[in-house]
């Protein structure tokens, strides 16, 4: 899979400083449905004093005796109850966040729905983040996704909206291209 982009707190205007912990593997996914409208994780709890809720797109850590693929399957699933086929591999990022001490290694992809939408499976810590899946137009979700408010106290947060505005973006240029 192709790199997209290295990430670093230099891009948000920090530092040149790094972090030395080993990367955590992640997947995420632009799912889309019968009428090219993508899946969003609605999550309140995160909300930034009190202006918008926050928004990524679906997905989550690789497990230790997953591959991508299997992880990709096992956390779509939970979190929008949908089983989907691969339509393409969007690409990577590697981050390295001196200043929340993470480092990650994000893979992405462009899915389609198999079938009905299902119901999710929320793990605890998605309940208890008062996670919900909302379906929006590749427009809309850009708009959602580019228009959130973040703020460097959570550069988790920070680190994934700027990955996603950047996935759904091309998931757009790479769906105008295929009519």
């Amino acid at each position: 899979m192709e790199l997209l982009r290295k990430l670093t707190d230099k891009d948000f205007g920090g530092t040149n400083e790094i972090s030395y912990t080993n990367p955590s593997i992640n997947v995420r996914a632009v799912l889309l449905d019968e009428n090219n409208n993508i899946a969003l994780m609605c999550m309140p709890k995160f909300k930034h004093n009190n202006l918008n809720d926050s928004y990524v797109l679906p997905g989550g850590e690789v497990d230790s005796d997953e591959n991508l693929e299997e992880a990709l399957k096992r956390e779509i699933f939970e979190e929008t109850g949908c089983h989907f086929s691969i339509i393409e591999e969007l690409g990577y990022f590697e981050e390295n966040c001196a200043k929340d001490n993470f480092s990650r290694n994000t893979y992405y992809y462009l899915i389609k729905i198999v079938g009905e939408k299902g119901r999710p499976q929320m793990t605890e810590s998605e309940i208890e983040n008062q996670a919900e899946i909302q379906w929006h137009s590749l427009e809309k979700a850009l708009d959602i996704i580019t228009n959130q408010i973040v703020f460097d106290n959570n550069m988790w947060l920070v680190y994934l909206k700027f990955r996603d505005e950047i996935i759904i973006s091309e998931t757009v240029k790479y769906l105008c291209k295929c009519k």
